[in-house]
């Protein structure tokens, strides 16, 4: 059976062999909000970068055929990366299909920015709209898209690449755009690696292997290795033995316990994925859909906000909320007049006694 490893799910696939082979059996899973929300940013990218639009503003009140809208701070935030850059000069591709490897199949659309000049670096840079912190050294991820880029150029055309994650909205002690220059060497040997990762993906029975990277796999409610592992891990024992654990005995416990907090949220995530999916046509006892609500939002650009109130909403890295251009001395009026309260989509929530007391009838 012949499929493709997408790039962008690497993280899992390179160290899973199982997650995209057992994964062909089932239909993809619907794109969550938050993932409509990055493909929407990155198409406002792609839509100016390649000279379909003047600049983001342009854009606002636009919709990604995701039917994700473009809003004023989506378009401030993103016209940033853009005039980041532009300012580096040479010339800047993007939402391009490339291939790293066609045995095993390894090929994607980028929704990066790569940026050749006069010197011999070739700039690889990927907008991360998302609130999940994303690091930027050895993001397998970017750095198929980086090798899959260098194979169309002659050998000896860079001698370095800079691999950069530009991430506005998540805050990161090295800031907002956090770069990584590797040699082409280097970056070639990784993606040697990666390619011979494919290839387990390929073979005949591959394992599964359990680990962080479970968080998003579309199997792992599936999964009987990650079901059975972080069964292991709470299984119950008695004892009346007792010390203080000495440090070295602490660190590799917080390491253990590191690992399997990551597995009980992957496997968490996909059971909460799933039991929405489900609850949409069947009871999924003990719980029940309602409406979720985000955080509250200006409804008019900024400039306008600051005209009405007298008071500037701007803050690090956008617009503030309403809540705190109150604290700023705004009139509660005024702000909540130029402000709304969005739905987050609908959620699976627990219903408690009372809820449940209340449905049957009975007095609480």
């Amino acid at each position: 059976m012949t499929f493709r490893l997408p790039p962008s799910s690497s993280h899992r696939w390179v160290n899973c062999a199982l997650t995209i082979p057992a994964a062909q059996a089932y239909p993809e899973p619907p794109e969550g909000d938050e993932a409509r929300e990055g493909t929407c940013a990155a198409w406002v990218a792609q839509t100016v970068l390649s000279g379909g639009a003047a600049d983001c503003s342009a854009l606002i009140g636009q919709a990604h055929t995701n039917g994700h809208p473009v809003t004023a701070e989506m378009a401030a935030i993103v016209q940033d990366y853009i005039n980041m850059i532009l300012k580096r000069g040479g010339t800047t591709s993007c939402e391009k299909f490339v291939t790293l490897s066609t045995d095993p199949l390894i090929a994607g659309t980028t929704d990066l920015s790569a940026t050749v000049g006069d010197t011999p670096v070739l700039y690889v840079d990927d907008l991360k709209y998302g609130m999940e912190i994303v690091e930027v050294r050895k993001n397998t991820q970017i750095v198929i898209y980086a090798g899959a880029i260098l194979r169309n150029y002659p050998p000896g055309t860079f001698n370095l690449v800079q691999l950069g994650i530009y991430q506005p909205r998540a805050f990161h002690r090295d800031g907002i755009y956090r770069k990584w220059v590797v040699s082409v060497a280097d970056l070639l040997r990784m993606c040697d690696e990666i390619v011979e990762a494919g290839r387990r993906a390929y073979a005949p029975n591959p394992t599964a292997n359990v680990g962080e990277w479970c968080k998003y796999c579309p199997i792992a409610t599936r999964c009987e290795a990650l079901a059975h592992t972080n069964y292991s891990r709470i299984s119950l024992v008695q004892s009346q033995a007792h010390r203080d654990m000495t440090p070295i005995e602490i660190s590799r416990e917080l390491d253990f316990l590191e690992e399997a907090d990551a597995t009980l949220k992957a496997r968490k995530k996909a059971v909460e994925a799933e039991a929405m999916e489900r609850a949409r046509r069947e009871v999924i006892p003990g719980r029940k859909l309602e409406m979720g609500k985000g955080k509250k939002r200006f409804n008019i650009p900024a400039w306008l906000v600051k005209a009405v109130t007298g008071v500037d909403p701007m803050t690090e890295p956008g617009v503030c909320t309403p809540a705190e251009l109150i604290r700023r001395g705004a009139s509660k009026e005024a702000v909540n007049a130029m402000s709304f309260t969005p739905d987050t989509g609908m959620k699976l929530v627990k219903m408690n006694d009372n809820f449940i007391a209340t449905a049957f009838g009975e007095d609480t």
